[in-house]
């Protein structure tokens, strides 16, 4: 199931779905939540690049770093510091957290990948 929602998130249908999915179902994906608000959702990426790899999505359509405007500094905190408690509960000593964009961003939902190599 999840390669089918990754595969349709990189569509150009998915592009345009993907954002207003998670500003207003995300509750109706399958996804194995770590954190869940009202404004943010993480979980665990389902075809994981490396041996710590989770997702950090607004529930903003917001098609990507490029997008972000100051109405959405609040998001980012909330985004810095969920990735910050997620680390803590995991005993994750170091890790990276990651932004793509432009050609390296697949999904046009903007989206932080919290990874150790």
């Amino acid at each position: 199931m999840g390669s089918i929602l990754i595969n349709l998130a990189r569509s150009s249908f998915g592009s345009l779905l993907i954002g207003w999915v998670f500003a207003h179902a995300s509750f109706i994906l399958p996804l194995k939540r770590i954190y869940d608000s009202k404004t943010l959702v993480a979980f665990h990426h389902p075809q994981p690049n490396y041996a710590t790899h989770i997702i950090l999505i607004p529930k903003k359509a917001i098609r990507g770093i490029h997008a972000i405007t100051r109405a959405d500094g609040g998001t980012l905190i909330e985004i810095v510091q969920t990735a910050n408690q997620i680390a803590r509960e995991l005993n994750l000593s170091h890790y990276k957290l990651i932004v793509n964009a432009g050609a390296y961003q697949e999904v046009m939902q903007m989206h932080f990948h919290l990874i150790v190599a």
